[in-house]
Parts: C-alpha cells; sequence; structure tokens
C-alpha cells in the first residue's frame, strides 16, 4: 500500500503536466541578462545594450523598460527586448543607474493554437530590477 500511494498522487498530475512545468518547475520570470554595463568618458560618445529575457520560455512577450538616474547627455530607447544607453556624458561621476523590466505576454485569440495563450504561463513574476553602477571619467 505504501508504494501505491505515491504513483497515485504521481499519477494525479499527469493531466496536470504543463502546469507543472510552467508553473513549479521551469518557473517563467524576467531577466535583464546583462550583469555589467561599460564606463564612459565625458565629451565622448557612449553606447550600451542591456538585453531583457523571459527564463524558460521561447514565446512572444512585449518588453518595456524604466530607467532612473541616467546623467545628464546620455538618453535610453527600446528595441523590441533591448535597452540602448547612448549620448554623449557631459559630467563625470559614478551614477547608479536603476533599470526595470517588465514583460507582457503577446497573446492573441486562435482557436487551434493554444500554444501561446496566456494561460499557459505562470510567471512568478513580470518584472525585474538591477541598479547598474555607471562610470564616467574625465
Amino acid at each position: 500500500m505504501k508504494k501505491v500511494l505515491p504513483l497515485i498522487f504521481i499519477l494525479q498530475f499527469i493531466s496536470c503536466d504543463e502546469f507543472l512545468e510552467d508553473c513549479i518547475f521551469f518557473v517563467s520570470k524576467p531577466n535583464l541578462r546583462t550583469e555589467r554595463i561599460s564606463e564612459g568618458r565625458v565629451g565622448i560618445e557612449y553606447y550600451q545594450v542591456i538585453v531583457g529575457e523571459v527564463r524558460n520560455e521561447f514565446g512572444h512577450y512585449f518588453y518595456s523598460f524604466h530607467v532612473e538616474n541616467l546623467p545628464d547627455g546620455i538618453r535610453s530607447f527600446e528595441v523590441e527586448n533591448k535597452l540602448i544607453l547612448q549620448g554623449v556624458p557631459n559630467e563625470a561621476g559614478v551614477f547608479s543607474v536603476e533599470i526595470t523590466l517588465s514583460v507582457e505576454e503577446d497573446c492573441y485569440d486562435s482557436e487551434d493554437d493554444d500554444e501561446f495563450d496566456c494561460d499557459n504561463l505562470c510567471f512568478s513574476n513580470d518584472t525585474d530590477s538591477k541598479v547598474y553602477s555607471l562610470v564616467i571619467n574625465d
């Protein structure tokens, strides 16, 4: 009997394998993949790409970034899952640049295809934030 109970328990979840995969074993979550950003120099063009991704998923998503504390002269813009920092810094210093990535699943209605159905994913969280240290030298 003791050997049968674990088997019955496991068999109960066979019909929920999608839930087990997406929500327990391979939790999907946004990730700012870029670990560090490069240093810059006052008066010289600065360019840095920061990449966002969704771990454990290959679906389609809308990525949006929120940026705080960029030095004067550097601006940010988004291209798909990338945030680009670009410009000519005007002042030297060490800046704590906080970047928040938000991800939303690209959902569309299709009766024949539940591959990208919004209910198929279990996000542990729909945002990821990092504080990068941006050094601008004279």
